[in-house]
């Protein structure tokens, strides 16, 4: 597409739902010299979808292979993740997929990792560990009953560099405003030639 296309190589940014929400993670681990931020939707990834399971984060080959590309430059990628109320792993407890992808985002960012509550008494906000910043947003004019509750997560240097989105009643699906919403945390981000994490 660069080669092809006007694209700005510092501003390439990564989608997808579901399996391909797994797979623009998986590109964006591999590959973080190129991307400069995601935005990925409803992806039950790593471990079992409905349950809880035991997930090593060095087994999942993805992860283990980028925080090894970190040891040659350590990588920030920001992401905007979106999940729904109707998923199987929601309210998100421990030894989840939600978990452990959250767990491993923010060990990635440099984010402070709090542990899970149990799946017997998971946290009211109903997203594991509430962020240190929670905002409700009503995004659509067209559907103005549908609701977001953002959890804003931060680096030590207040860096926003992981965002746990959940829309209310939404399941296994992307609704009207997952990509618009995505597209505005990520647009003002880009990946300097140097590999450090720029702004627009």
């Amino acid at each position: 597409m660069i080669a092809n296309y006007p694209v700005d190589p510092e501003r390439i940014y990564l989608s997808g739902f579901s399996n391909g929400a797994a797979h623009a993670q998986v590109v964006a681990l591999l590959h973080p010299d190129r991307i400069a931020a995601i935005c990925h939707i409803d992806s039950n990834w790593p471990g079992k979808r409905s349950e809880p399971s035991e997930v090593n984060f060095e087994d999942v080959v993805p992860f283990r292979l980028a925080m090894e590309k970190k040891k040659e430059y350590d990588y920030l990628i920001p992401v905007w993740y979106t999940y729904g109320t109707r998923e199987p792993s929601y309210p998100v407890y421990d030894k989840c997929t939600q978990q452990y992808q959250y767990d491993f985002w923010k060990m990635y960012n440099h984010i402070p990792v709090e542990k899970t509550p149990s799946r017997e008494n998971p946290d009211p906000c109903g997203c594991g560990v509430p962020g240190q910043v929670q905002e409700r947003i009503r995004p659509s004019e067209r559907h103005p009953a549908h609701y977001y509750d953002v959890q804003r997560f931060y680096t030590e240097d207040h860096l926003n560099l992981y965002n746990y989105v959940v829309m209310h009643e939404k399941g296994h699906d992307v609704a009207q405003m997952d990509p618009a919403l995505g597209w505005e945390y990520v647009k003002q981000f880009k990946r300097n030639p140097d590999g450090s994490l720029g702004f627009v």
